[in-house]
């Protein structure tokens, strides 16, 4: 067994302060979890229905283009103008070892980062691990 995880850039390019938060979630195929977890397992609308997300944390693994870090504001982590970090996205539980970086997806499904409520899926690069 091993702990899936995908990486992407998250950049705020509007020129004031926003609330930190991280919309992409970890897919991979109901196949690939094994039998004693898929009850945990998460189907979205409008991901195909062969693919789900365990739970999962995010947590920054690097600032970009020397961004500044992250700061508090009122009690919420706000990310500065212009800042782009690099995301590290990793579920919680073990997946089987016969998991390969080309059946992960990263998808943006929750409400408040889509118009539709149907999940979006990022594009990851296909010669680079992920």
């Amino acid at each position: 067994m091993s702990y899936a995880y995908a990486e992407y850039v998250l950049t705020n390019n509007q020129r004031r302060p926003v609330l930190l938060q991280f919309p992409a979630d970890l897919f991979m195929p109901l196949s690939t979890v094994p039998k004693e977890s898929r009850d945990r397992c998460m189907p979205q609308p409008g991901i195909p229905s062969s693919m789900c997300t365990l739970p999962n944390h995010s947590r920054l693994t690097a600032r970009l283009n020397g961004s500044k870090a992250p700061f508090k504001d009122s009690g919420d982590t706000m990310m500065p103008a212009g800042a782009s970090y690099l995301v590290r996205v990793a579920v919680d539980m073990p997946v089987k070892n016969d998991l390969s970086a080309d059946d992960l997806k990263l998808y943006v499904w929750e409400a408040r980062f889509t118009s539709d409520r149907k999940g979006i899926e990022l594009a990851l690069p296909t010669d680079q691990p992920h």
